[in-house]
C-alpha cells in the first residue's frame, strides 16, 4: 500500500511538472499567435491603403490631361504602379505571416491537447491518491485494531505459557503414578538420535500418558462394562434379540421343535440390529476370511458393523477382505509386509490372467495383500530400501521389537527392516534356560543327499533333528519348540523320521512321551503355518543338496520374508540346519548364518 501511494505521488509530481511546461508553452505560442495576427492586420491594412492610393493616382488625371498632357499622365500612371507594387509586397508578406500563423495555431492545438491529456491523467492520479489515502486510513484503523488484538492474544499466550510451564513442571516432577513424558523438541531429538540406547528409550515411551491415567482409564472401562451389563440384563428387547440371533444361527429354543426359517427379506431387515445387540454382549467377534462371508452374508448395507480389525493382513489377498470392509464403518489393518506373502492358488492365477484390462494390472502381483493395499493409502510410514531404484513404502512400520532376543532380532532387522527396529525383548529366565536344547543359537552344518524328485528332505539332517527333539523332550514333557521348514516334503520327511526314531529307541524321551503323537503334528510345519505364532526354540530345517543349489527352490522360493518369519518364530534360540555349500547361494540364509557366526559363542558343525 505504501509503495503504491509513493509511486502515485511520484507520477503526480512528474506529470505536474510536465503540465507546467505545457501551460508555459501554450502561453508562449499564444503570444506569438497574437503578434502574427497583428502583423496580418497591419500588412492587410497597408495593402488596402496602397491599392486605394494607386486608384486615387489613376483617377486624378482627366481625359483632356490624358490627351494633351502626356507627361503628367505618365507620372500619375507610374505613381499608381508604385503603389500597386507596394500593395503586392504587403500581400506576399501577409501570406507568409498567415502561413506562420497557421503553423503556430496547429502547434498550439497539439500543445493544448497534450495539456488536456496531462490534466486528465493528473485527475486520474489524484483519484488514485485519494482512494489510496482512504484505504490507507482504513488500513491504519484496522492495523490498530489488529495490533490491539495481537497484544491481547500475546498477553493470553504469555499467561498460557506460564500455566503450561507450571503444569509441565508439576507433571514431570510428580510422584511415581503421575510422572509422564512430554512430546517436546527434546523428545523428538531423542527419537531421531543415532545413539541406540537413547533412541530406544524414547521409542518405548508413551507421551502424555501416566500410570495413573491408565488406571483411571481402566476404571472407566470397567464402569462402562457394568453399565452395559445392567442395560443388557434389564432390556427385554436385548434378550429377545439375543434369542432371535440364536434362532437365526439354528439354535432350537425348545427341545422337539424345528429350527425357525426366516424369510430372506426379514433376515436382511433384522440382521444389523441383531449384530449390534451381540456387540453389546461381546464387543469382539472373531472369524476367518474363510467363514466371514457366511457369517455376514445377510448384511447387504454398508457400514452396519463397527470396526473391522484384520490381523495378519500381510497374508490375506485383497479380494478376501472386500466383503467385510464393505460392511464396516472403519477398519484397522494389522500386518507385516515383510512376512510371508499371500498364497495364490492356481484358480486365482488363471483368473488374474483372464483380466487383461490395464486397471487390473496392479492386482496381478502375487505378493499384493490387504496390508500392502492399506500401506498405499497410509500417510504415515517410511521407505524400505530393497536394492532397487524403487524403495518400498510401509505404513506405520514396526519399530520396537519385543518378540526375539539376538541373533534372531539382528537377522530380522538386517534382512527385512533396514535396521530401524529397536530391541526390547526380555532375556529368558533361568527356569526357561534349563529346558533349552543348547546354550546358544547356532548354524548346524549338515551335508547329505536329498530324496530328490522335488523332495528336498535330507535324511542326515533329519537324524540331527531327531536327536535334538529327543533332547528337548528329555528336558520338558511338552517342549516349547517348533520345527519349521520352507518345504512341505521336508515336513512329512521329518515327521516320519521322528516316528521311526521313537520306534527304534524305546528308552528315548520321545518314545516315552505321552504327547509326542500330538506334538509332532502341531509343532512341525512350513513357515506359512507358524506365521503369527512363537516358541522358545525353533529348528529351521532347510533341506536341499547341491543338485538344487542353483535352482528356484534355493535361490528364489526362500526369500527374505520366509527367512524373517522362520527365525522370528524363535524367542530365545534358533537352530538353522542346512548345507552351507548349498545355501550360500541364498543371500538371506547366508546373511543369517553370518550374523549367527558373529556372535561370541562356539558353533556346532556336523559333516559327512
Amino acid at each position: 500500500m505504501e509503495s503504491e501511494f509513493n509511486s502515485a505521488q511520484q507520477r503526480q509530481e512528474k506529470n505536474t511538472e510536465t503540465l507546467r511546461g505545457l501551460v508555459a508553452k501554450c502561453a508562449e505560442i499564444d503570444h506569438r499567435i497574437r503578434s502574427l495576427e497583428r502583423k496580418v492586420k497591419e500588412y492587410s491594412d497597408q495593402e488596402l491603403d496602397y491599392r486605394k492610393q494607386a486608384s486615387d493616382a489613376e483617377n486624378s488625371v482627366s481625359v483632356l490631361t490624358k490627351i494633351f498632357r502626356k507627361g503628367k499622365y505618365n507620372s500619375a500612371i507610374e505613381l499608381a504602379q508604385t503603389y500597386r507594387a507596394r500593395a503586392q509586397e504587403c500581400l506576399e508578406t501577409t501570406t507568409a505571416v498567415k502561413k506562420s500563423l497557421n503553423d503556430e495555431n496547429g502547434l498550439y492545438a497539439k500543445t493544448l491537447s497534450d495539456k488536456n491529456n496531462v490534466t486528465r491523467f493528473l485527475d486520474s492520479i489524484q483519484m488514485d491518491i485519494d482512494d489510496l489515502k482512504k484505504k490507507k486510513t482504513e488500513l491504519q484503523k484496522k492495523s490498530a485494531q489488529i495490533k490491539a488484538a495481537v497484544d491481547r492474544e500475546r498477553a493470553l499466550a504469555s499467561a498460557a505459557q506460564e500455566k503450561r510451564d507450571r503444569l509441565v513442571s508439576e507433571y514431570v516432577s510428580a510422584g511415581e503414578l503421575h510422572t509422564g513424558k512430554i512430546l517436546d523438541e527434546n523428545y523428538i531429538k531423542n527419537v531421531l538420535s543415532e545413539n541406540k540406547e537413547i533412541s530406544t528409550s524414547a521409542q518405548i515411551v508413551n507421551p502424555w500418558s501416566t500410570e495413573e491415567y491408565n488406571l483411571e482409564r481402566e476404571k472407566l472401562f470397567y464402569l462402562a462394562l457394568q453399565m452395559t451389563k445392567e442395560f443388557l440384563l434389564s432390556s427385554k428387547s436385548c434378550r429377545e434379540n439375543i434369542c432371535i440371533l440364536g434362532q437365526y444361527w439354528g439354535l432350537k429354543i425348545e427341545s422337539g421343535t424345528e429350527k425357525i426359517s426366516f424369510h430372506p427379506e426379514d433376515k436382511e431387515a433384522m440382521i444389523g440390529s441383531l449384530f449390534n445387540t451381540l456387540f453389546l454382549l461381546t464387543p469382539v467377534v472373531s472369524s476367518t476370511f474363510a467363514s466371514v462371508g457366511r457369517l455376514l452374508r445377510d448384511i447387504k448395507e454398508p457400514g452396519v458393523i463397527g470396526t473391522l480389525v484384520i490381523d495378519e493382513a500381510g497374508q490375506a489377498q485383497p479380494q478376501m477382505a472386500i466383503g467385510a470392509l464393505f460392511r464396516s464403518k472403519k477398519a484397522i489393518i494389522v500386518g507385516d509386509p515383510k512376512q510371508v506373502e499371500p498364497v495364490v492358488t492356481d484358480d486365482l492365477k488363471l483368473l488374474k490372467e483372464a483380466y487383461t484390462e490395464p486397471e487390473y494390472s496392479n492386482y496381478k502381483d502375487k505378493t499384493l495383500s490387504v496390508q500392502s493395499c492399506a500401506d498405499i493409502i497410509n500417510h504415515f510410514g517410511t521407505f524400505f530400501d530393497r536394492g532397487t531404484d524403487y524403495p518400498e513404502w510401509v505404513g506405520c512400520p514396526l519399530l520396537v521389537h519385543r518378540r526375539c532376543v539376538s541373533p534372531m532380532y539382528d537377522i530380522s532387522n538386517r534382512i527385512s527392516y533396514n535396521g530401524i527396529m529397536k530391541q526390547q525383548t526380555l532375556a529368558p529366565s533361568e527356569e526357561k534356560i534349563k529346558n533349552f536344547i543348547s546354550g546358544h543359537s547356532q548354524w548346524i552344518n549338515v551335508t547329505g543327499p536329498e530324496n530328490g524328485s522335488g523332495d528336498h528332505y535330507v535324511p542326515k539332517q533329519g537324524e540331527i533333528v531327531c536327536r535334538m527333539v529327543d533332547e528337548a523332550f528329555s528336558r520338558s514333557k511338552t517342549p516349547n519348540l517348533y520345527i519349521i521348514t520352507p518345504f512341505t516334503k521336508v515336513v512329512s520327511g521329518i515327521r516320519s523320521a521322528l516316528g521311526t526314531y521313537a520306534n527304534r529307541n524305546k528308552e528315548s524321551a520321545l518314545a516315552k512321551s505321552k504327547v509326542f503323537g500330538e506334538w509332532v503334528y502341531s509343532n512341525i510345519g512350513t513357515v506359512h503355518k507358524f506365521q503369527g505364532k512363537e516358541a522358545n526354540e525353533v529348528i529351521f530345517m532347510l533341506g536341499c543338496d547341491e543338485t538344487v543349489k542353483e535352482r528356484y527352490a534355493v535361490q528364489g522360493f526362500v526369500n527374505s520374508n520366509i527367512v524373517n518369519v522362520a527365525v522370528t518364530r524363535a524367542k530365545y534360540r534358533i537352530y538353522i540346519i542346512g548345507d552351507i555349500k548349498v545355501w550360500k547361494n541364498n543371500q538371506y540364509v547366508k546373511e543369517a548364518k553370518d550374523i549367527i557366526d558373529s556372535f561370541p559363542f562356539e558353533n556346532t558343525s556336523e559333516n559327512d
